[in-house]
């Protein structure tokens, strides 16, 4: 554990230690009330350690590693406010990240139960046999955290796999329960209109994503997809006293993190896809990806 220690160095100020709150994060911050508010989140309103807090590019506001986000083609860092206002105006799909949210600890997953639906992860296999076994629940599907033809090197659900793909099978990926099947408003057609998007973007552009890279935009898209499909209730465990919109947005932003977190860990270390495999552009129906990429051929989210 280390403590950041309070900048004004004024004796006379009452010194506190603030524990950050990123899960997982040890460090505290030495901070009087004349400090504090340069370690706490404009956004999300939570206190975090200097080694998880920055500044917006554009507002120049503090911002945690889960509300900063660059959109794609930009180098500025953007709060949660401000990447939505960036947004207001435009139709289509925000392609876009957390880039600081990559050299975070690991997380705890009981923050997948802050929401109803809870969020629950299981192979694409054990959702069939759930589904014929009667304990799958009523209206949801299986969700790929990138879809299954973003592996595949053909057409069809299964066949040879995209150089790099490792023992990847689609029975094998590990996935969550969304609701519906693909209906307008629902949660999964939400998802796959997304990586329809995403997909659609890297062809025009000649462009493979890596492994990597979809994670990064999958983690940024369901942020917004468990806001949007989901009820918090997490304040019912009592742990915070910040306002409520705020401790919705910040258990969002962790719960994406920890479906993240295990979904790649699930690619890399079970199914032995590398973190920079290129991927297929399989929604739009791209070229294979070829072994080595020229630059050009590159996505930089």
């Amino acid at each position: 554990m280390s403590t950041t220690p309070c900048t004004c160095s004024t004796s006379s100020h009452s010194i506190s230690l603030a524990p950050c709150d990123v899960d997982g994060c040890s460090n505290t911050t030495a901070s009087c009330t004349v400090c504090l508010p340069g370690f706490v989140c404009a956004s999300c309103g939570y206190t975090y350690c200097s080694d998880h807090i920055t500044i917006c590019t554009s507002c120049a506001s503090k911002a945690c590693c889960y509300c900063i986000e660059k959109l794609h083609g930009s180098t500025q860092l953007l709060d949660f406010k401000c990447v939505t206002r960036a947004l207001s105006s435009t139709t289509g799909t925000a392609i876009a990240c957390h880039p600081l949210a990559v050299k975070l600890p690991w997380h705890a997953v009981v923050v997948l139960k802050d929401f109803d639906p809870p969020i629950t992860l299981l192979t694409y296999r054990y959702s069939k046999a759930a589904s014929t076994n009667g304990t799958r629940p009523i209206a949801v599907q299986a969700e790929h955290f990138i879809p299954n033809s973003c592996f595949i090197a053909g057409t069809g659900r299964a066949g040879p796999l995209v150089p790099g793909a490792g023992n990847y099978s689609e029975d094998d990926a590990l996935t969550y329960w969304v609701n519906d099947d693909q209906k307008a408003g629902t949660e999964h057609k939400y998802l796959t209109d997304q990586e329809r998007a995403f997909c659609l973007e890297c062809e025009a552009l000649g462009q493979f994503a890596t492994l990597e890279q979809w994670c990064d935009f999958m983690q940024h898209t369901t942020v917004k997809s468990i806001l949007l499909h989901r009820t918090y209730v997490g304040s019912a465990r009592g742990i915070r006293s910040a306002p409520l919109g705020k401790r919705r947005l910040h258990s969002a932003q962790q719960a994406a993190y920890v479906i993240r977190q295990m979904m790649q860990d699930h690619f890399e270390n079970m199914m032995l896809v590398s973190a920079s495999t290129p991927l297929r552009n399989g929604i739009a129906r791209g070229a294979v990806p070829p072994s080595t990429l020229t630059v050009a051929q590159r996505f930089t989210i």
